[in-house]
C-alpha cells in the first residue's frame, strides 16, 4: 500500500525536529570557559574578558568541533598570557583557536602564545578583531587561516615551519595582514585563495578574497612560495614585504600573482632581490 503523502511529510519532520533537538543538546551540553581559562575543551559563549592562566593540551579534551577554545560570543577580550597550547599526537589534528562564523569586535593577544600540533593552529572566522602576537609552529594545514573573516587586524604573527601553509587567507576581505614572519613552512608562507594545495585557479562555490593589505612581513625559506594570491584574490596591496637579512629565497618564487597581469592588485616596494612573477606587474 503506497504512503499518504501526508504521512510521509510528518515522518520527515520528525526526523528533522529529532536532529535539531540532538544539535541543540549537544550545545547546551557544551562547558562553557570561565574567566581564567585552565584547560581545553570550552566555549566562550559571553561577552567579556578571559585569561588563560595555564598552559592548555589536547589530552585534556576538546570542543565538538575539535578545537581547544572555541569563541563563540562578539564583544570579547582573551589574554593568552604567553601560554602554550599544544595538541602532542603523532599527526596534527584539530584546531587550537576557533571563532565561530560572524563574531566580531574580538581582541586576542597572544603575548607570544605558542600554537603548536594542529591542523590548524588558529582559524579566525570573524569580522571587525585584532589578533596580535602568536606563535603558530609545527601544524598541519595552516599556522594561522582567516576563513570567511572580514575586516581583521592580524599582526605580530610568527608562523613558521608549518607542514602548508604559515598564513591561509580563504574567502577573507578587507583584513589588514602585517609584521608577519611567515618562514621555512612546508608550502607557502602567506597564501590568498580556496585551494589547499596553492595556486590552482579561482574559487568555486565561495567567494574570492578581496581587498587585502599585505605588509611588511619576512617570507624567507618556504618550499614554494614566500606571498602567493590565487587567481580571482584582487583590489589587494602587497609591499614593503622582504626575505630579511640573509634571508633564503623561497623554491619556486619570493613573490607570485596567478591574475594575469596581477590583476587588479598592486605590488609596492617589496624586497628587491626577490624573484617574482610575474615580473611585469610584481615589484
Amino acid at each position: 500500500m503506497r504512503n499518504h503523502p501526508l504521512s510521509t511529510f510528518l515522518a520527515v519532520a520528525n526526523l528533522v525536529l529529532a536532529l535539531e533537538s540532538q544539535a541543540l543538546a549537544a550545545h547546551l551540553n557544551q562547558t562553557n570557559c570561565t574567566p581564567t581559562i585552565g584547560s581545553c575543551g570550552c566555549v566562550i559563549a559571553s561577552p567579556g574578558t578571559y585569561k588563560v592562566g595555564l598552559n592548555l593540551t589536547a589530552s585534556q579534551g576538546l570542543n565538538g568541533d575539535d578545537s581547544c577554545i572555541s569563541i563563540a560570543a562578539s564583544y570579547v577580550t582573551v589574554d593568552f598570557a604567553k601560554k602554550t597550547i599544544t595538541n602532542s599526537g603523532a599527526q596534527p589534528t584539530g584546531i587550537g583557536i576557533t571563532t565561530r562564523k560572524g563574531v566580531h569586535n574580538l581582541l586576542l593577544e597572544g603575548r607570544g602564545a605558542t600554537v603548536s600540533g594542529w591542523d590548524v593552529g588558529i582559524l579566525f572566522q570573524g569580522k571587525n578583531s585584532t589578533i596580535d602576537n602568536f606563535v603558530a609552529t609545527n601544524n598541519g594545514t595552516a599556522g594561522f587561516e582567516l576563513s570567511q573573516a572580514k575586516a581583521n587586524n592580524v599582526v605580530n604573527i610568527n608562523s613558521n615551519t608549518n607542514s602548508n601553509y604559515g598564513v591561509w587567507v580563504r574567502a577573507s576581505s578587507f583584513n589588514q595582514i602585517n609584521n608577519l614572519k611567515t618562514q621555512t613552512n612546508g608550502n607557502i608562507g602567506t597564501y590568498v585563495g580556496c585551494s589547499a594545495v596553492g595556486p590552482a585557479g579561482a574559487c568555486v562555490g565561495i567567494a574570492n578574497s578581496n581587498s587585502n593589505w599585505i605588509f611588511t612581513n619576512a617570507i624567507a625559506g618556504n618550499t614554494n612560495y614566500g606571498i602567493a594570491l590565487d587567481v580571482g584574490a584582487n583590489v589587494s596591496i602587497v609591499t614593503n614585504d622582504t626575505l630579511g637579512t640573509g634571508g633564503a629565497h623561497n623554491g619556486k618564487f619570493d613573490l607570485f600573482d596567478g591574475n594575469s597581469n596581477c590583476g587588479t592588485n598592486q605590488w609596492i616596494s617589496n624586497d628587491s632581490t626577490a624573484t617574482v612573477s610575474p615580473s611585469s606587474c610584481v615589484k
